[in-house]
């Protein structure tokens, strides 16, 4: 299972890696983390930015109710793009259930590129703050391919 998650609400500012969450993300991240916790539970490995902005976020998921056994802080989703996160997937996920904390429009890209065009998607003209996509599947993630995941569900935090 694959979970990929944009960062909650931030603030204005400069530098933009610095940029940290409103009160208003810290709000957004606690519900979807209890989302997230009702609808697969525990996260066996997540990799998370390392802009402040993701940090918090998955500071605030925990504090929400989403329990997350191993986390990785990944400096290159800061600027990745969809195909480095795939790639990244196929080389470092090796659990049941995964997680990538980014930014857009990445989160959506690589939504985009794995999800297996089934149903709807709420992430087709992007990810609002907040969004997550749960996706499932059951392959070996060195084989992940593209158009492979069927999508399970898409979380939106109140606005």
């Amino acid at each position: 299972m694959l979970i990929i998650m944009r960062h909650a609400k931030a603030g204005h500012g400069s530098p933009d890696h610095a940029r940290p969450l409103t009160d208003h993300g810290r709000r957004q991240a606690g519900f979807v983390g209890g989302a997230i916790d009702r609808a697969v539970g525990e996260v066996d490995q997540l990799f998370v930015s390392d802009a402040a902005r993701t940090l918090q976020t998955l500071e605030s998921l925990t504090s929400g109710g989403l329990v997350v056994k191993e986390r990785f802080v990944e400096p290159s989703l800061y600027s990745a793009g969809g195909d480095d996160v795939v790639e990244l997937l196929r080389v470092a996920a090796n659990e049941r259930v995964v997680m990538v904390v980014g930014h857009e429009p990445t989160m959506s890209a690589v939504s985009y590129q794995l999800w297996d065009r089934v149903g709807e998607a709420g992430f087709a003209s992007g990810f609002p703050t907040a969004g997550v996509a749960i996706f499932g599947g059951g392959h070996a993630w060195e084989e992940l391919s593209l158009g492979s995941l069927p999508l399970q569900a898409f979380i939106r935090a109140p606005m």
